[in-house]
């Protein structure tokens, strides 16, 4: 399925608020992206009914582009688990 609308939020909230408060969305993201989008901070699970060799193949061909280089994963380990009080 491609996503193709808002998942959370809606137009009000990740364009007009900002906007109304002088925030360019489109910055804010792009400087989230430059910051925060680096291959060590991702899992990719992959599940398919082809060989294991073919699913690396096509794993390394779709996401060896992905940029590396910002550092480990943020640490949650002190956060409490999730829904607990």
């Amino acid at each position: 399925t491609v996503h193709n609308k808002f998942t959370w939020g809606n137009f009000k909230s990740l364009i007009e608020l900002p906007t109304s408060k002088g925030l360019v969305p489109r910055d804010l993201l792009l400087k989230y992206y430059k910051a925060e989008y680096s291959a060590e901070r991702m899992s990719l699970v992959i599940l398919g009914g082809e060989d294991l060799g073919t699913l690396e193949t096509w794993a390394g061909d779709l996401f060896s582009r992905v940029p590396s280089g910002l550092g480990p994963p943020v640490s949650f380990s002190g956060q409490k688990k999730p829904f607990e009080g």
